[in-house]
């Protein structure tokens, strides 16, 4: 099994490997450079890929090395794979070397061996060297540098790769945590195979969607917050890049969508994960929420409200004054985001989170789990709506947002749990919840709106009388909104829970 922290530097951050101090002193080898071409091979379906297997062929000086890896998934970087090797003659694929290793059943295929053929390759200059990353653990610490290149496209290679060789997993996550003190880098989530796959399909980054993790009735409490924790940080670490280099602002909502998932997570699971078991963490969370948070606010009134509100009244100057005026504070709300995704607070509070997942020391985290806890933890959130659903006051917006949040809560444990369940059970349920968080999640739009108007100045007539127009409408589409919370609310409460 191979087990190994992938990290991305931009290359004057690698340039800066040598003078790292922690690096030195943990070296108990002296560096080694090789040149490394690997060729990887599939079918023109990919059929490989698509079963989650990596064939290749490497050429390692005068001898080629063939590396098959298969199963095993990605936690918070951390990438563990079954990892099979053989020498072979030549740079194609020996298959009859590979009779007890998972692509064995894929390669007895006649019609598939035929159709193998390169799909693409990875050049690059590796410098590595044992680094004792705990007393007594070692692992190999790897820097490299060169091109995956496929269909005549290139994408460069600036990467650490931090093997463990013997010792616990952890102390990778602890001695990259050391070493980002000497050199900034972020968690790689994506393995060199996955990145020349996306190259060879000519696939355009895009912004990351969360995925629902898939647990298993036999998984205990840890393992399924593990997953479940797993999926949301997969889900931030897909859009950071993204939020940083691209102007799209559906980078920033999914980066905020993802933050919100990871804290409902420990929300849902509190009677597992007390909120101290968090100690400090808790407060990055929330730091970093609140600066996505303010972002896509922002984002929000220039891509959504002002275009409605504009259709409503074409050609209204005040509008104009009203989003020349504002646009600045979106550009301000965008840089503290992108502060806040820095290597130093990002990558530290990711690091930190896996090292507390490792270390599991809430109480209960041994109990049960499946759907024997999935159950409670539903019925826990349930009630918490239903409460908060009776006593709220829907002329007063704080009172909504509260339930707006325990719905949300509500929905992404559903999200969270649904694999433990038939499919149409969880269905109708589901979409009652999603229908009352989407009329609340309207009214808290409005909401926000009027707190970023509040926070501008309206000296001058015309802006006045643009922040007037924009609170007169969101006025009338409030209630227009309350009107069907009331339908939805109905409708949800005599929804029989599945579970």
């Amino acid at each position: 099994m191979e087990i190994e922290l992938k990290l991305l530097c931009e290359p004057a951050a690698l340039r800066r490997i040598a003078g790292s101090a922690v690096l030195r002193e943990a070296q108990r080898s002296a560096p080694m450079v090789r040149t490394l071409r690997s060729i990887y091979f599939d079918t023109p379906e990919l059929a490989l890929a698509r079963a989650g297997i990596a064939l290749r062929v490497r050429r390692v000086g005068r001898r080629w090395i063939q590396t098959l890896k298969s199963g095993g998934g990605v936690d918070t970087g951390l990438h563990q794979r079954e990892e099979h090797e053989v020498p072979v003659r030549a740079p194609v694929p020996e298959l009859d070397a590979l009779p007890d290793t998972p692509a064995a059943a894929w390669l007895k295929d006649p019609a598939t061996r035929a159709a193998l053929a390169p799909a693409f390759e990875t050049r690059f200059r590796r410098n590595a060297r044992t680094v004792e990353i705990h007393p007594g653990s070692f692992a190999e610490f790897a820097v490299d540098t060169g091109t995956i290149e496929a269909n005549g496209r290139t994408e460069p290679i600036h990467e650490l790769e931090i093997e463990l060789v013997d010792g616990d997993p952890r102390h990778l996550y602890a001695f990259a945590r050391r070493l980002l003190a000497d050199i900034d880098f972020r968690i790689g989530d994506v393995s060199k195979a996955e990145r020349g796959f996306a190259l060879l399909a000519g696939t355009a980054p895009a912004p990351g969607r969360g995925r629902a993790p898939v647990l298993d009735p036999g998984m205990g409490a840890t393992a399924m917050l593990r997953a479940i924790v797993n999926s949301c940080t997969a889900h931030l670490q897909a859009n950071v890049t993204g939020v940083l280099a691209a102007e799209d602002p559906e980078y920033i909502h999914q980066a905020r969508v993802a933050m919100r998932r990871l804290r409902s997570a420990f929300s849902v699971f509190r009677p597992v994960v007390p909120r101290e078991s968090l100690g400090e963490i808790a407060v990055r969370f929330r730091d970093l929420a609140a600066a996505l948070g303010s972002a896509r606010d922002w984002d929000v009134f220039h891509g959504e409200t002002l275009p409605a509100i504009w259709t409503a009244f074409p050609g209204e100057a005040a509008l104009a004054r009203v989003a020349e005026v504002t646009s600045p504070e979106r550009d301000r709300a965008r840089t503290l985001a992108r502060a806040a995704l820095a290597p130093a607070v990002q990558t530290a509070l990711m690091l930190d989170l896996a090292m507390l997942m490792e270390a599991t020391p809430w109480r209960g985290a041994d109990e049960a789990g499946g759907t024997a806890l999935a159950g409670r933890l539903l019925q826990r959130q349930y009630r918490r709506v239903r409460k908060a659903g009776r006593t709220a006051d829907r002329s007063n917006d704080a009172s909504l947002h509260a339930l707006r949040i325990e719905i949300k809560k509500l929905r992404y444990a559903l999200e969270f749990l649904s694999s433990l369940y038939p499919r149409k059970a969880v269905r109708g349920f589901a979409n009652a919840a999603a229908e009352l968080q989407d009329i609340l999640g309207s009214l808290n739009d409005e909401a926000v709106t009027l707190r970023l108007l509040a926070s501008i100045d309206v000296a001058d007539t015309q802006l006045s009388h643009g922040t007037g127009i924009i609170r007169g409408f969101l006025h009338a589409r409030a209630q227009a909104s309350l009107d069907r919370f009331e339908t939805a609310w109905r409708r949800f409460s005599k929804t029989d829970p599945f579970w």
